[in-house]
């Protein structure tokens, strides 16, 4: 667990905004603290509670934690009236810090492309067709900023991507092929993850996995990616077209 030190205190008199600095800061923890300052202020300080989670000497510690992403309050609000407390709600995406994360920073998401295993609402996903290759390959630098690029199945796509090692992820200014393929279900499959793929906002990353949660207009659901060792087959830079509200 991340660590921190705690220290409760009560201050029990009060000090004017114009003190100079103290005479003395240094002080225990077993008894009431007084201090007196170069102006003739006076406050006492007493301790009431001490939580020390530091690591120990000696010990090897693993510092883990969580994100918290806010991804919509509701409702919104309207002219000339007032929102009741109790109505609101806020959809949050939470989200473990992985220790791959923490050892090889954005460099993880380059080492291989991915390929979608499953995608959906958060509860919901449900396993990409066996028959379709859906993947996403990136190439970003350890600023943040580089592209992704990959196949939804029977269209390519490629597009800008910045990145913060807290793991929050933007892609933009994505295009995508036009193409009509057959297949049961390709093309269906295709257009779901062509519309959520700009509203991905963060991610979480281990030795064999990649997770993408996104948040749409109506829905928050995740998109999960395994390993694989081969670069997908790229598309011709003429056949690309700027992505379209709705599709």
């Amino acid at each position: 667990m991340k660590t921190k030190l705690w220290c409760m205190i009560v201050v029990l008199g009060a000090v004017s905004a114009a003190f100079s600095e103290p005479v003395d800061d240094r002080f225990g923890f077993d008894e009431p603290a007084s201090i007196e300052w170069i102006m003739g202020e006076r406050i006492e300080i007493d301790w009431k509670q001490i939580d020390d989670s530091r690591c120990a000497a000696g010990a090897t510690c693993v510092w883990e934690g969580y994100r918290i992403q806010l991804v919509a309050v509701g409702p919104y609000p309207l002219l000339d009236a007032i929102t009741e407390r109790s109505s609101c709600r806020a959809t949050s995406v939470v989200s473990p810090v992985t220790q791959v994360e923490m050892e090889h920073g954005l460099d993880g998401l380059n080492t291989n492309p991915w390929r979608l295993e499953a995608f959906g609402p958060i509860g919901q996903q449900v396993p990409a067709l066996a028959s379709t290759e859906v993947t996403m390959l990136f190439d970003v630098t350890n600023a943040g900023l580089g592209t992704v690029s990959g196949s939804g199945g029977c269209n390519g796509f490629t597009g800008a991507v910045q990145v913060a090692p807290i793991g929050a992820i933007e892609l933009r200014d994505l295009g995508f092929t036009d193409m009509a393929c057959v297949g049961a279900g390709l093309m269906e499959q295709e257009d779901r993850f062509f519309t959520e793929l700009p509203n991905v906002i963060g991610f979480t990353m281990t030795e064999t996995s990649l997770i993408l949660p996104y948040a749409g207009d109506d829905t928050v659901g995740t998109m999960i990616f395994g390993r694989v060792g081969d670069t997908p087959t790229a598309v011709e830079a003429k056949s690309w077209g700027q992505v379209k509200v709705g599709r």
